[in-house]
């Protein structure tokens, strides 16, 4: 009989998330983290069927980390505009300097998992981590969007969810990729691809105003 403890998948989750973002997700292996944890590496496929299966857990403690359901009511309660509060949300939820440990793991994260390397189900996970398991925050920027829209703060002909996915992934997908370049960006240097992502957010916001 296999025995299996929820004392010891939560230290496995707990040293795997500490290898991804100390050694980086495409260095880390099942065999380093059986050497940290002190356990074979049979042992650790007995709770986790493989390295997607750990980094898709770890993925969503992340993602459920990025905000609190205080402050989706605080930041809809604050008195900004709606153009602000989309502001905010990006500063706050996606591109927030305490929170550089975690994007470099989702950015890692993402740029692995392409092509034959996606397993079997990984958009069908992938779905119930970003859009059912925290409905709340996958509504909030619509809602700001939908309030800026009826106060004519944003313009009347956007499509609310598609104006929200087109946010996310420019905006997210801009950061990632001044992550994982860093310093080694050949168009710029360190300095101005830091400025790159608030430009293009300015920008954003600028074409989706009234």
């Amino acid at each position: 009989m296999i025995y299996q403890t929820e004392e010891t998948r939560d230290a496995i989750i707990s040293k795997a998330r500490e290898l991804f973002i100390e050694k980086g997700f495409f260095e880390t292996q099942m065999s380093d983290l059986a050497r940290e944890t002190g356990l074979s590496r049979t042992s650790i496929y007995r709770y986790f069927k493989d390295k997607a299966d750990l980094a898709l857990i770890i993925l969503e403690l992340i993602y459920n980390e990025l905000y609190t359901e205080d402050y989706a009511r605080d930041l809809e309660a604050s008195g900004l505009s709606p153009v602000e509060k989309v502001r905010k949300y990006f500063r706050d939820v996606w591109l927030n300097p305490d929170k550089m440990s975690n994007y470099q793991f989702i950015a890692e994260f993402d740029a692995y998992y392409t092509g034959s390397r996606l397993p079997e189900g990984f958009r069908e996970s992938l779905r119930a981590i970003f859009m059912e398991n925290n409905p709340e925050m996958a509504d909030l920027l619509l809602r700001i969007i939908r309030k800026g829209i009826e106060s004519g703060d944003f313009s009347s002909d956007l499509d609310p969810y598609l104006t929200v996915i087109t946010l996310v992934n420019s905006v997210r997908g801009m950061h990632q990729r001044v992550l994982l370049r860093e310093d080694v960006l050949v168009e710029t240097d360190a300095a101005q691809a830091a400025q790159m992502v608030e430009l293009q957010l300015d920008w954003l916001l600028k074409a989706i105003s009234a």
